[in-house]
Parts: structure tokens; C-alpha cells; sequence
């Protein structure tokens, strides 16, 4: 049975003063497997 659900990773970083800025992020389906 398929259990795929849409997953973001965002990476957010920080300058000295305090703004944070995006880095990166990422779009893609989670899949989860049983071994």
C-alpha cells in the first residue's frame, strides 16, 4: 500500500544582526519503506 505524501525542506539561516535569509528548500514526496 502507498503512503507517499508531499514534504518541503526549508533552510533558513541567520545573519549576526538578526535577519534571516532563505538558503535553499527543496520539493519532493516522503516515502516511508518497511524492511
Amino acid at each position: 500500500m502507498e503512503n507517499d505524501a508531499a514534504c518541503m525542506l526549508v533552510i533558513i539561516g541567520a545573519t549576526p544582526e538578526g535577519r534571516r535569509d532563505l538558503v535553499g528548500y527543496q520539493v519532493g514526496v516522503r516515502q516511508s519503506a518497511r524492511s
